[in-house]
């Protein structure tokens, strides 16, 4: 996404850019790819928490 870079940034310089950026995603063809990066990383965080924590995980 680096073409799109100082679009990005202005997306993100004023209030309510999730759903700008979403709406950039589609136009750009990119929103299921987002959607796959978004699950992978919040399961990521959210097992690290879980291990930081004690808490075990199953599966």
């Amino acid at each position: 996404m680096s073409d799109h870079a100082d679009e990005i940034a202005a997306i993100f310089s004023r209030k309510g850019a999730y759903g700008r950026f979403k709406d950039f995603l589609v136009r750009v063809g990119a929103l299921n790819q987002w959607y796959e990066y978004e699950a992978a990383a919040t399961e990521k965080a959210l097992r690290e928490w879980c291990a930081d924590n004690g808490i075990e995980v199953e599966g």
